[in-house]
């Protein structure tokens, strides 16, 4: 019964945590892709956040 206990509690494989890691990246800098910014630099920040979306497409692709 021991066993069983140890085998319920293992941790997860590698690629779960790596999803995890991904989504809470991609949703704490959704705001910053896709929201509304007034600071400094308001006018630059379109062409940043395509830039910033396409490095981040191209690592997800790989």
């Amino acid at each position: 019964m021991a066993d069983e206990t140890a085998k319920k509690q293992k941790s997860p494989d590698w690629p779960e945590p790596a999803v995890i890691t991904l989504n809470a990246l991609v949703r704490d800098s959704w705001d910053l892709l896709f929201g509304e910014y007034k600071g400094t630099g308001a006018d630059k920040v379109s062409v940043v956040r395509r830039r910033i979306w396409d490095t981040i497409a191209q690592r997800i692709s790989v």
